[in-house]
């Protein structure tokens, strides 16, 4: 957590489901919080997201299956 090096936790949890086998969590992070420890986000600009998941609950293991895809945010016309 960038928390414990000293940056504050930004993401805020909107909603969030678990329904048989299948998880669906709506977040809200800011484009740029101004925490040096967070990613400042650009319109148009491609990142790496990194996607992952487990069959545990439990966070403080690695995960089952782990990727990295470029994604970019782009507001609709």
């Amino acid at each position: 957590k960038d928390s414990e090096l000293g940056g504050t936790h930004s993401i805020q949890i909107l909603e969030a489901e678990e329904i048989g086998n299948t998880s669906m969590v709506q977040f809200s992070i800011p484009m740029d919080s101004g925490d040096p420890y967070d990613f400042k986000h650009k319109i148009n600009q491609e990142f790496w997201l990194i996607l992952a998941y487990s069959v545990a609950d439990d966070f403080g293991h690695h995960s089952r299956v782990r990727k990295h895809i470029p994604f970019k945010l782009e507001y609709p016309d």
